[in-house]
């Protein structure tokens, strides 16, 4: 749900932002979600029972979040600054949804 989520804000700005010229939101879709697989780099610290240090979780999230946004500024051809932005509404909207339906 939360790809999804991301997927739908990140499209919803993009289009309010950036009217696409010839943006095809289904390889939009299939990139950040292709982005979104750097998490799996914290899946050996879980396998091994130690995360290490929060600074591994810092840098695999950063990590993801540039992916993400290359992946963006690619395909929508953008600007890294808008991309970055829409990416990072995306982000945050993501977190906020996750958060309301955790309570529920």
């Amino acid at each position: 749900t939360g790809s999804t989520i991301l997927f739908l804000i990140v499209c919803a700005t993009t289009k309010v932002l950036r009217p696409p010229h010839d943006c095809h939101y289904v390889t939009l879709w299939k990139a950040l979600v292709l982005a979104s697989f750097c998490k799996f780099l914290l899946v050996p610290g879980l396998i091994w029972g130690e995360m290490g240090p929060v600074t591994h979780h810092y840098f695999v999230t950063g990590y993801t979040l540039m992916s993400q946004l290359k992946a963006h500024s690619v395909v929508t051809h953008s600007s890294r600054l808008m991309s970055g932005l829409i990416v990072a509404l995306g982000l945050v909207g993501k977190v906020a949804s996750m958060q309301l339906l955790s309570q529920l």
